[in-house]
């Protein structure tokens, strides 16, 4: 979802196009690093490696069988 400001001038509402704040924390510095020791082996973002694709994780489609971290 994007959110959109807009500013009022003359009675009408000027709208500015949508912002992303990138911002990392100590919690997402160590999410990478966790990734990328971990998972960038057999995972990438658009094709099938050794394990699935990551382009729809999100959608909660990891086969937890074969994922590596869920055999330790």
């Amino acid at each position: 979802m994007q959110l959109y400001k807009g500013n009022e001038e003359n009675g009408k509402i000027n709208w500015q196009p949508p912002t992303i704040e990138k911002s990392t924390t100590e919690f997402t510095d160590f999410g990478k690093f966790l990734f990328t020791q971990n998972c960038t082996s057999c995972h990438v973002i658009d094709k099938k490696l050794t394990g699935p694709s990551l382009a729809w994780m999100d959608k909660g489609r990891l086969d937890k069988k074969h994922c590596m971290l869920y055999k330790k």
